[in-house]
């Protein structure tokens, strides 16, 4: 008799102890029915979305270097890709606007109200001002990081506990270009160094290694004329660990803690008391990466998920020095829906069929699209994608599942679960005669050759993979008869020589089980 598949559906919960949890879900995100009168199911998983071509790869020299930022400003797009500052059109047409001092690492952009773009790189600072880039003028002091807020370019003096902001004397708002030395705040309260300064609902957060600090603008009215001025002495005991881990949901800030008890927990904080959303599966893992300090986070909402996408591209390093990256999401939707923390994996498949953390490290939303930016991980550094499903799938899409008697140790050999043609909507999923065993965990994969990457013109797999939960009967075999999945039905083309337009989407699972004695 077939019963269901308990915890078939879920996040990514995997443990150094796999046989107290080994749960992977990798490029499937969970979706919450919201109807509770329906009652087919409760979770669902609908696949991450990939990368398509937004304009032609690799894009010419001097644009094909790693990008390190976007942004949207007043429905334009514009990025730095190593020393290039640039704007891209609607057509995917660059233009080169300047130059920046480089490190390799990603740059702080920021919007002021009279349309120019302040840009922290490499400790300078420049402004996007029409068509070119000017250095930032005399009176600048250096910046690690930027943001805006009530006229002013804010940004963290590098290697100190101060910040500055922008404007002269003549000309306290409105331009980027115009700085006066005089103009700084040294943080008191501060005997860590700050790592960063974010502006969200009029309040001016100020990072430290260690805590930080809220501020508010207290116009000419604060003391010594300084506009910014602590709000009622309100400190954080959580520091920033990794100072592009940052991002803003809304309502809330999302980042990788550090303070005097440790480091690499996941925070999210909405009013001034972060709480944390990282589980001790996650802490786990990130513990054993080798560095954590140059993570690169992004929000971006997809299918009414708002997800918190953070990727290591130092996470794991060879025996020749070669780092390759990790990428994780945290839906912060499902999570509110469900009152647990809902974490899966990102993942790209490389020529060589290796998995690594997602190449694209930098987001905006322009022109109507999910604009990312390649660091390089997928062999063209500096490509401009646009983050989606390309609508086609294998001719003749096929599951993959395999299963480990031994609590996810070892496992067997793949076995191919053919799917169906267009418009067969009645074709079951299903495997029979799958042996018996104590301990048992089922291997499900699915790969689509549909994603962008490494060539202009060719495509790369996009492996979906989920490790089901333990399946365990105090200790006693139990033989399994039969597993059949139900998922989006007829979704090859009808005659298996075309591509599909449809997506896989899985809902459940049915086991039909006996139980043994022993």
């Amino acid at each position: 008799m077939s019963q269901p598949f308990p915890g078939f559906i879920g996040p990514s919960y995997q443990l150094a102890n796999r046989y107290a949890a080994i749960e992977r879900t990798v490029n499937w995100y969970v979706v919450a029915n919201e109807a509770p009168e329906e009652g087919k199911f409760h979770l669902g998983f609908e696949p991450s979305p990939g990368n398509q071509m937004f304009c032609f790869l690799p894009v010419p020299p001097p644009f094909n270097q790693p990008c390190r930022g976007l942004l949207e400003l007043r429905g334009k797009a514009y990025g730095v890709n190593g020393t290039v500052v640039f704007s891209i059109d609607a057509n995917g047409n660059y233009t080169n606007l300047g130059a920046v001092a480089s490190d390799g690492k990603p740059v702080s952009m920021v919007a002021n109200g009279n349309g120019q773009i302040f840009i922290a790189s490499a400790g300078q600072g420049y402004v996007i001002a029409g068509s070119a880039v000017f250095p930032a003028g005399a009176g600048f002091l250096g910046a690690a990081d930027s943001t805006f807020q009530d006229g002013y370019i804010i940004v963290v003096t590098p290697g100190t506990n101060q910040f500055q902001i922008s404007g002269s004397q003549d000309v306290p708002l409105g331009d980027a270009t115009l700085w006066d030395a005089g103009n700084v705040s040294a943080q008191a309260g501060q005997a860590d160094l700050l790592v960063a300064a974010r502006s969200s609902r009029e309040y001016l957060r100020l990072f430290g290694q260690r805590r930080s600090q809220v501020l508010y603008d207290a116009g000419s009215g604060g003391i010594g004329a300084f506009p910014f001025q602590s709000y009622n002495e309100t400190f954080i005991e959580t520091g920033c660990g990794a100072q592009f881990s940052i991002a803003d949901l809304g309502d809330s800030w999302v980042w990788i803690g550090q303070d005097a008890r440790g480091v690499r927990a996941c925070w999210r904080d909405g009013a001034f008391q972060p709480q944390r959303i990282s589980t001790f599966a996650i802490e786990q893992i990130w513990e054993g990466y080798a560095r954590i300090e140059d993570a690169v986070a992004f929000p971006y909402l997809w299918q009414g998920h708002l997800m918190y996408r953070i990727t290591f591209p130092s996470a794991f390093k060879s025996s020749l020095g070669v780092f390759t990256a990790a990428s994780w999401e945290y839906d912060a939707t499902v999570s509110d829906l469900l009152k647990r923390h809902v974490w899966h994996e990102r993942a790209y498949q490389t020529p060589l069929g290796y998995s690594v953390g997602r190449p694209e490290l930098f987001h905006c939303y322009c022109y109507g699209l999910h604009l990312v930016g390649s660091g390089g991980a997928d062999g063209n550094p500096g490509a401009i994608y646009q983050m989606g499903h390309l609508g086609t799938i294998n001719q003749s899409p096929q599951l993959l599942l395999r299963w480990s008697n031994d609590g996810g140790n070892t496992w067997g050999n793949e076995q191919n679960i053919p799917l169906g043609l267009q418009g067969q909507y009645g074709a079951l999923a299903y495997y029979n005669r799958c042996g018996y065993a104590r301990d048992r965990v089922f291997w499900l994969r699915y790969a689509e050759e549909t994603e962008w990457g490494n060539s202009p013109t060719g495509r790369t797999p996009l492996v979906r993979d989920r490790i089901c939960p333990h399946l365990f009967n105090a200790n006693r075999r139990t033989i399994y008869n039969r597993i059949q999945f139900e998922l989006t039905h007829g979704i090859g083309s009808p005659d298996g020589a075309h591509p599909s337009p449809f997506l896989l989407g899985l809902v459940n699972a049915e086991l039909d089980l006996t139980a043994c004695a022993s």
